[in-house]
């Protein structure tokens, strides 16, 4: 087994889960840096008391911090890792990403679950060779949307099967798909920092790879674009002389809970805009004090899971469990 896949401490993990150094888990636990460095390397065994000081400091019950508990690798099947905006993130970041995966990976899929034989929301064979356009028009069909505005696409998601999850990830990581076993479906993690409305394109782009597998990026893009606001619904809505005024711009973002910029850059690409049209547009959009990115703000949160692991934590040992 390689240092890659070699199952790491629960303890280091949660640790860089917070973003902490060795040196930042000791002062708050009330230890020294040697001490915390000996127990993650498995030289020294917890004191009761000293399990119960770390498992304060980290916000976990003592049990999770087992002598000898580990967690293997998770699999990785996202788009986020191949960004190069997470390549440019601080070490420190990373390892606070690379932890927060493996510690949800593990919350959602430990031992003893049961394994999908047929992803919710994995490719089909009938996906292949087909436009991202109609694979769009297709998971709407699905989930019985039709062309109308999607008022809680989490939700949707959720009531196919799709197993939707909160972390707190670093700026620039928008979400992440995880897979520890290949039988099994992934699970997406979405960012809690973004708003709504950038939550709602990160899973609809997310959802993108993994209904168009190794498919080129635009493809992607366009595929959530029309799954958010299917074009033959809104093309005369994105049409000048209506496209340019702002209200009706604003008003357009709110009801389909996509971002103003999202709308110009559809009419460009639907060719109802030319591109220094669109930058005019953007442009007046900033001078009126509007934001770009405004759009829908309710409260569109993942819900299924957590209730599932409330459940399975109040079952018997689900105490020596990670959250």
């Amino acid at each position: 087994m390689d240092a890659a896949t070699r199952p790491r401490p629960v303890l280091s993990l949660l640790r860089e889960a917070k973003g902490w150094s060795q040196s930042e888990l000791a002062a708050a636990a009330y230890l020294s840096k040697a001490t915390v460095s000996r127990i993650e390397s498995g030289d020294l065994k917890l004191s009761e008391q000293t399990r119960r000081s770390l498992a304060r400091s980290l916000g976990c019950p003592p049990a999770v911090l087992a002598d000898g508990a580990a967690i293997p690798e998770a699999g990785w099947s996202d788009c986020a890792l191949r960004d190069a905006a997470v390549a440019a993130l601080p070490a420190r970041e990373r390892r606070r990403l690379h932890a927060t995966v493996q510690l949800t990976a593990f919350g959602l899929d430990g031992p003893g679950r049961a394994l999908a034989t047929e992803p919710p929301l994995g490719p089909a064979p009938a996906s292949r060779g087909r436009s991202a356009r109609s694979v769009a028009l297709a998971l709407r069909a699905r989930l019985e949307l039709g062309l109308a505005p999607i008022p809680d696409l989490v939700g949707a998601v959720e009531a196919a099967g799709g197993r939707l999850v909160e972390r707190r990830l670093p700026d620039g990581v928008a979400a992440v798909a995880i897979r520890r076993d290949p039988r099994a479906a992934p699970s997406i993690v979405l960012n809690a920092e973004l708003p709504t409305w950038d939550r709602r394109e990160a899973l609809a782009h997310e959802i993108g790879h993994q209904l168009l597998p190794r498919s080129e990026e635009d493809q992607v893009i366009r595929f959530a674009d029309e799954l958010l606001c299917p074009s033959e619904a809104v093309r005369a809505e994105l049409r000048p002389p209506r496209i340019t005024e702002l209200r009706h711009l604003v008003g357009l973002a709110r009801d389909w809970g996509v971002p103003v910029g999202s709308l110009l850059r559809r009419s460009q690409d639907l060719g109802e805009l030319s591109r220094r049209r669109r930058l005019e547009l953007e442009q007046a959009v900033r001078q009126h004090g509007l934001d770009l990115r405004q759009g829908h703000d309710g409260d569109e949160r993942p819900r299924a899971v957590d209730a599932e692991r409330r459940a399975r934590r109040s079952a018997p040992h689900a105490a020596a469990r990670v959250a």
